[in-house]
């Protein structure tokens, strides 16, 4: 394979995920693989990511602004409670590999698509309730940014449903929100694998070009298309997720 060929394909690669980014999230699935394809290991794939979804999110959160989806006035609140949380994750990640955790992580993602299923029509109503109490949901919001910390894949799946339990917003106006959310976090998360030399500039951002032809795609659809959209990638997302990482257990 010549050498520049894996860059190139980071570039339909970040296509590709900024468009499931932007409904639902678990875009990292796809890119963490590519960008291990370049040749990077696993911690540096990792963090070198965080490049791509900075970009793809702050873009994504002016295209919602733009169409005037954003309420900006709760950013301050969740974040809290997640960045705290970001950095222990962020801290963790570069001392374990996120590998011993897969099992884990499907059992997690495998629950809550279930859970999901369950409570479908409170999800797609458009007047969906606040669930969770406010210590409940400065918890469930510091255990997502862990993990957010810790591996970007799948944290937008969980923050999407975060943020609709804890704040009784419909998952459209959650999911502008949730880009908001992470552009801001995944800030000091990249700075701190930066430091610890373990992130790839040139791939990240090649990368982080694809990611924002998909987030303009992305956004049009969730936009366009509302809950019951959101509802059936961020389902789909989260069983392909749960399967990926029972498999990778064998």
């Amino acid at each position: 394979m010549p050498d520049w060929l894996p860059l190139a394909l980071l570039i339909p690669a970040g296509v590709i995920a900024g468009i499931v980014n932007s409904i639902a999230g678990g875009g990292s699935f796809l890119t963490l693989p590519a960008l291990m394809l370049t040749g990077l290991p696993d911690q540096v794939a990792n963090g070198t990511n965080r490049i791509a979804v900075l970009m793809q999110t702050v873009f994504a959160s002016y295209l919602y602004h733009q169409h005037e989806r954003l309420d900006r006035k709760v950013i301050g609140k969740v974040l809290v409670p997640m960045l705290p949380g970001a950095l222990v994750g962020a801290y963790l990640a570069s001392e374990v590999d996120p590998k011993a955790f897969q099992g884990a992580v499907g059992l997690l993602f495998l629950a809550f698509s279930v859970l999901m299923i369950a409570k479908r029509r409170r999800l797609i109503d458009e007047g969906a309730v606040k669930v969770a109490s406010r210590p409940v949901a400065w918890a469930s919001l510091f255990g997502v940014g862990v993990y957010g910390g810790f591996l970007q894949a799948g944290v937008g799946l969980l923050l999407l449903l975060s943020l609709s339990a804890s704040l009784g917003t419909d998952l459209a106006g959650s999911n502008a929100l949730r880009q908001s959310v992470v552009a801001v976090w995944v800030v000091p998360v990249l700075a701190w694998f930066a430091y610890r030399g373990q992130v790839q500039w040139l791939p990240g951002i090649i990368l982080g070009v694809g990611n924002l032809v998909g987030a303009k795609i992305g956004t049009r659809l969730a936009i366009e298309k509302g809950n019951g959209l959101i509802f059936a990638c961020l389902v789909a997302v989260m069983l392909l997720t749960a399967a990926r990482s029972f498999l990778l257990m064998q």
